[in-house]
């Protein structure tokens, strides 16, 4: 899934600000920091995975990156001014409140920035919420990427 997300983002990632939402190990916003993304954020709820990925950073030898612990939805606005160009979402696939983290990424996201959404092919995410519209849906299994653009400022 990796793989496909910066195939799809290559001509986006040099240069991005990147929003790795529900981080786990931060490998998805370390490959994002390896192929030219200035800036990355990872988002990430569980103390010790916020441990692993600061262990990971440092010893990669990576800059550019800072860790927000944070449950979603709900802790995006502790995010104050800062704003992404790309995001990215893998929630665990008991997760039920998709619309909400969806509708909490339009605030940080910058206009046309884009969201992608990692999720069961058994989940249907909706067409638009809150000024993200869905543009792309590519099924891999039995996951799919979901890829919403943002239209607001």
């Amino acid at each position: 899934m990796r793989e496909a997300l910066f195939s799809i983002w290559r001509r986006r990632i040099d240069g991005a600000r990147f929003l790795d939402l529900f981080a786990g190990s931060g490998a998805v916003g370390l490959e994002a920091l390896s192929r030219g993304a200035v800036e990355v954020r990872f988002v990430e709820a569980r103390a010790r995975a916020v441990n692993v990925i600061r262990g990971n950073a440092v010893r990669l030898a990576q800059s550019g990156w800072d860790v927000l612990r944070a449950e979603l939805p709900g802790g995006l606005g502790r995010l104050g001014a800062s704003r992404f160009d790309l995001a990215f979402a893998d929630p665990p696939y008991d997760f039920d409140r998709y619309e909400e983290v969806i509708a909490e990424a339009v605030g940080v996201l910058e206009s046309p920035g884009e969201l992608a959404v990692e999720h069961s092919v058994r989940v249907a995410l909706p067409r638009e919420v809150a000024g993200l519209t869905l543009r792309d849906q590519k099924v891999y299994g039995e996951s799919a990427l979901t890829l919403y653009e943002c239209s607001t400022t």
